[in-house]
């Protein structure tokens, strides 16, 4: 099974590591995540700005691929 971790905390919140680590039990996890808390974002769209994206996978043992966006 593939799993895939989102949140709009960040990617430094803290149970985004626990969550990973628990689900890591089920199969392949793959987590998406901003690099700062967004709560309240998910009403915006980024239409002209290019969106960068960080493999940040070496901070989390547990995932398959980790990416702070």
């Amino acid at each position: 099974m593939r799993i895939l971790i989102v949140n709009d905390d960040g990617i430094n919140a803290p149970g985004l590591m626990r969550l990973s680590h628990a689900a890591s039990a089920f199969g392949s996890v793959f987590i998406a995540a901003p690099k700062q808390h967004c709560s309240g974002m998910s009403g915006s769209l980024s239409l002209k700005k290019e969106i960068p994206v960080r493999d940040v996978s070496k901070s989390f043992p547990f995932a398959d691929s980790a990416f702070a966006v």
